[in-house]
């Protein structure tokens, strides 16, 4: 039997394009998600530092999803670095250039998933709803 959250699902989308960001964060609000927006990958890991440290009251990330191809650090560098971390944070990759040797190095990184723009709100909204219930306690 699955348990039910007793709080609200936190999503961090990371996309450095303005209007994508803005519509992947309205259309997963729709759904019922609390959604932190970040403008690349710097300021994704600042939003997941500040969760992480005790003593922060930042909301509680479930879940991840970042560009691949963002200025200063990369979907795959974050997705690195969020892997040294103890806690466990599942990340769904998106990029508009899936070539091999990019889901290969995804796989390896521990990606949950990876979405190839462009792609509708209505797949985005399976995947996530599809990794959050495999990882749910």
């Amino acid at each position: 039997m699955l348990r039910r959250r007793t709080r609200p699902v936190h999503v961090l989308v990371a996309e450095d394009d303005a209007d994508v960001r803005s519509q992947l964060a309205l259309g997963l609000r729709q759904e019922g998600y609390r959604v932190l927006e970040a403008r690349d990958g710097a300021d994704l890991l600042d939003l997941i530092g500040a969760w992480y440290f005790p003593g922060t009251r930042a909301a509680p990330i479930d879940l991840v999803i970042s560009d691949i191809r963002m200025p200063g650090q990369s979907g795959l560098e974050v997705l690195s670095a969020l892997g040294r971390l103890s806690r466990r944070i599942p990340v769904i990759l998106i990029t508009g250039y899936p070539d091999e040797e990019t889901r290969v190095r995804a796989r390896e990184l521990g990606a949950a998933a990876l979405l190839v723009k462009p792609f509708g709100l209505s797949d985005l909204k399976a995947v996530v709803a599809r990794v959050l219930r495999e990882r749910a306690p």
